[in-house]
Parts: C-alpha cells; structure tokens; sequence
C-alpha cells in the first residue's frame, strides 16, 4: 500500500516529467515587433501518479531580454503546467540586432529547466500558502533538496525572422512564410513586469550562490577544525613520548 511520503530513495530518481519542445522556438514577426510580444510555450506534464509533485525552475543566460512566466513552481500528480517564455515589444530591436549580426544561426542564449521529487508533506504545504508566500516556500525546499536529486534540462533558443517585416532582415530569409498578426497575439507585459521577471531571476540565483557559499564555508570550518584536533593529537603523542622517555631516563 503506497503511503503519502516517498523514501529518501525514491526522491534521489528522476521524476517524471514530460518536457516539450526540446528547443525553444521564438518567431519574431512584425505585428510582435510593435505592440505584441514573440512567445514561445514550454509544456510540463507530471506523469506520475504517486502522491507528491514536481518541483521546478527556469533559469536563463538573458533574464533581462525574456520574461518567462511561471518561472517555478509546483506540478501535482498527473497535471499539466504551460511556462510561457517571451521577449517583451522593448527588446525587439537588440533581438534583431543580434539575429542579422550572428547570420541567421542559432543565438547563444540559453534557457535551463531545473526539477525535483517533492515529498507530498512538503507539496501541500506549499499548495495550502498564499500566493505572496509560495515564493519564499520553493525557496526553502530548494535550500533544504539534496543536490542528488536535482535534476536539470538544458535547451537553446531558435529565432526565426521573417523577409518583409524588419528593414534590415537578410535575404535569404525570403522564401519563409509571412505571419499574420493575430496568430501570436500574446499579453505585453509592462517594463515594471519585466523587470521584477528579472529581479526574481537574480534574487534566485543569489541565494543559489549563498547557499553554495555556506556550504563551502561550513566544510572549510569543519575541515579546519578536523585539521586543528589532528595537530592537537600529535602534539599531544609526541608530549606523551617525551615524557616516557624523560621518566625512563630517571
């Protein structure tokens, strides 16, 4: 009979968590160049069954240029979860910038999906909290997660661009088909929006960064420490071995 907590064992498998498309694809055509976001969708379904969830996170090498939206959370038994990615309409023109300068092939941006087995105890805790504090919840599971059970999907970011729609668009773009605007119509997020996508990210990764700085000071201390009670030790013997010799010599 399945109980509500999985075994530390357990926890240490990769979950089951169905991850579609492999590669991010953004098409960016002129009605998103304007006043329409270029969107792309990553979806994550929870295969398991088994009580508890998946957690995750989405981690990218330009939080500045995408807002990635929900960038973590938490996918119940047998959910299904669509993370919206897009560049908001202000970073259209670096975009472009970049794509024309590489020569059309794919950008050196990178996006990281990053999940783990929750235990069901921990997965309604975080469910029964109000959304301000989801947050800081899936921060302390992160914190607290063995890193041997995390585990990580890495994917690239494919443009496509479009002849016609920018002045500066390369030639050999012409035999692409044209998209009309109302196909990827998507909600423009404002730059406060962005930017707290952005703050989010670095806030994510600074605690990341902090707790890997814990721990390496915690295994300095101990081996310091560990170092320390070895030195005590010999010195300890050889002032044991003196004073045998010094009794004997009497």
């Amino acid at each position: 009979m399945a109980t509500g907590r999985s075994s530390p064992a357990t926890l240490l498998q990769p979950p089951q968590l169905s991850i579609s498309p492999s590669k991010c694809q953004i098409v960016l055509d002129g009605a998103s160049s304007q006043n329409v976001s270029s969107t792309a969708h990553l979806t994550l379904i929870n295969l398991s069954q088994a009580p508890g969830g998946v957690a995750f996170k989405v981690q990218t090498t330009k939080p500045k240029r995408y807002v990635v939206r929900p960038n973590q959370g938490l996918i119940g038994p047998g959910e299904r979860l669509v993370v919206e990615i897009w560049i908001p309409p202000h970073q259209k023109t670096g975009a472009v910038e970049e794509y024309n300068n590489s020569g059309g092939n794919h950008m050196k941006d990178k996006f990281k999906l990053v999940y783990m087995q929750v235990q069901d105890a921990e997965y309604m805790e975080v469910a029964d909290v109000k959304p301000m504090e989801v947050t800081e919840h899936l921060h302390h599971l992160w914190k607290q997660a063995n890193r041997k059970g995390i585990f990580s999907h890495k994917f690239d970011v494919e443009w496509k661009l479009f002849e016609g729609v920018f002045a500066h668009s390369r030639e050999n773009q012409s035999s692409s088909p044209k998209v009309d605007a109302n196909t990827a119509k998507a909600s423009s997020p404002s730059a406060a929006e962005t930017e707290e996508e952005a703050f989010f990210y670095l806030r994510d990764e600074i605690l990341d960064y902090r707790q890997r700085y814990d721990e390496l000071v915690s295994d300095t201390v101990r081996n310091n420490v560990v170092d320390a009670f070895h030195r005590a030790l010999k010195v300890l013997l050889l002032y044991h071995h003196a004073d045998r010799t010094d009794t004997r010599a009497r």
